[in-house]
């Protein structure tokens, strides 16, 4: 976390009836900067918190301009010469390093040659409003001293960025499910769940050996919500809450100190506030999240019964590349073979239910022949 933002959870904080001690302690501060800061907020309001330059007037240890201006005329005159080739001409010039830096920021240094990766398409879903597909993931484990294991449930609506936190001491079917019921009633419905296969791996199957589905995508089926798998090992289609994990880590994690998971919980929901409230993000031109998030969304009502045993009529959906063979792999190891032309390219196999009608499609939508090769 930078120096702006951990200033303005400060004041936050302090705003939401923190005490001030609790405060710098937690965020690894010491009482005068907590007050320093007061004091500028309390004066200037936020436009404080961005702090002051401190950057020194002159620069003693600069290389000086006749040097630079030698630096730019070797170059010139060789356009060959490297920033060692240079340096050993002049001497008594810098290093090597501070040469190719001379270089660099007058412009003289040639550009990276370009990756030779052939530019594969993928069937990104591009949202245009808020809940229309949320990416979800694991945090961890991680273990509280004390404690025991714990496990962050952890949801980013795309569209608007704004995210649902949620924790457990596992990760089993039952636990995700409560947190989903959750999620739902307060946070809204979904159209599309987007997760790595991880989320497809079944503890219980069906009988007569037919493809099976986790509990939690039963679940998601029986609400009407699609549940969408990235292609397996891709852990960055999911990026955006890739990254988010990365800043609740940085950001709160690790700059807290927690006795159990109830009290990791109620923190957890302070931070959520936070990032969903009063934190600009970058994705979205440093908008606040919940701007971005309407407060009229069709949301869950009550408990419904969901009957887990029958698998209701809905979708779901699986990203995959297709192998040198021709073929993809989908449920519970089943594969499909398709057009062996379309090696390396991503195809969307779409599972629809209860009956498990197949259809694979390609980037652009078209509809392609697909036959299943039985299940291992």
């Amino acid at each position: 976390m930078d120096e702006e933002t951990l200033r303005r959870l400060a004041m936050w904080r302090f705003g939401q009836g923190d005490p001030p001690r609790e405060i710098w302690q937690r965020l690894g501060r010491s009482r005068r900067w907590f007050f320093k800061w007061l004091a500028r907020y309390r004066a200037e309001g936020e436009a404080a918190l961005a702090g002051r330059a401190r950057a020194h007037h002159a620069h003693p240890s600069t290389t000086s301009q006749p040097i630079q201006a030698k630096v730019r005329a070797l170059r010139e005159r060789h356009p060959s010469w490297g920033e060692r080739t240079i340096a050993r001409e002049l001497r008594s010039a810098p290093s090597h390093a501070t040469v190719g830096r001379i270089l660099k920021a007058a412009g003289h240094t040639r550009p990276q040659h370009p990756r030779l990766v052939p530019d594969v398409r993928y069937p990104r879903l591009q949202p245009g409003a808020a809940l229309e597909l949320v990416e979800y993931d694991f945090f961890g484990p991680r273990w509280i001293k004390g404690f025991g294991r714990v496990v962050g449930y952890h949801t980013m609506d795309v569209f608007s960025r704004s995210v649902c936190l949620g924790a457990a001491a596992d990760r089993n079917q039952a636990t995700q499910i409560e947190y989903w019921l959750a999620l739902l009633q307060r946070f809204g419905v979904p159209t599309v769940v987007q997760t790595d296969n991880e989320f497809g791996i079944p503890n219980f199957g069906l009988a007569g050996g037919r493809p099976i589905f986790t509990r939690l995508t039963r679940f998601f089926i029986a609400l009407g919500i699609e549940h969408r798998f990235i292609p397996v090992g891709e852990p960055f289609r999911n990026g955006h809450i890739e990254r988010f994990n990365r800043t609740y880590r940085y950001d709160f994690y690790d700059r807290e100190r927690f006795a159990d998971l109830a009290h990791l919980r109620r923190r957890q929901r302070v931070f959520e506030r936070y990032f969903n409230e009063r934190r600009g993000h970058a994705g979205i031109g440093y908008a606040v999240p919940a701007s971005r998030f309407p407060a009229q969304r069709r949301r869950l009502a009550g408990r419904p019964e969901v009957d887990l045993a029958r698998l209701a009529e809905g979708k779901v959906s699986y990203v995959r590349r297709v192998s040198s063979e021709g073929e993809i792999v989908i449920l519970n190891g089943q594969f499909v073979r398709v057009d062996p032309a379309l090696a390396g390219e991503y195809v969307t196999a779409v599972v629809r239910t209860p009956d498990l009608d197949l259809s694979v499609l390609t980037v652009d939508g078209e509809l392609i022949p697909a036959r299943r090769r039985g299940a291992r």
